[in-house]
């Protein structure tokens, strides 16, 4: 049985317990707490994200190559490290947000944008020239 299967199961067994009577109150309590902290265990917030990378990104070594390429190359790698650190691992994104934090800024702001202009271009609000 994994985590998940493990977890729907302890939920369940909490759903059929009351908060009304004491012992049944306690368990239940304890049941939906252990599920709530085995469901985060494998998880890795934005905080943890921010400082794998700040981490990882102070070992790689800069390579000889114009200063914007060079903090591209950088990022790059360290992203690469970070995947690969949490595959290893078996961990996951927490939520959006830690997951955002390990996106390259480039398709971060790229993405915003585009679906910014998507939704001017569906209201008509102004011209795709805008976009490009």
């Amino acid at each position: 049985m994994n985590n998940s299967e493990l977890i729907l199961k302890a939920l369940g067994v909490a759903s059929n317990l009351t908060y009304n009577e004491e012992p049944q109150g306690s368990a239940k309590h304890v049941i939906r707490e252990l599920s709530h902290r085995l469901d985060r265990s494998n998880a890795i917030h934005a905080d943890e994200v921010a400082h794998v990378l700040a981490a990882v990104t102070r070992i790689i070594p800069r390579p000889a190559a114009p200063a914007v390429a060079a903090e591209r190359i950088v990022e790059m790698r360290a992203l690469a490290a970070l995947y690969e650190i949490m595959e290893v691992l078996g961990l996951r994104f927490a939520d959006e947000v830690a997951q955002r934090n390990a996106t390259p800024k480039d398709v971060f702001h790229l993405a915003h944008s585009s679906s910014s202009c998507a939704k001017a271009a569906t209201s008509q609000q102004s011209s795709a020239a805008n976009c490009r």
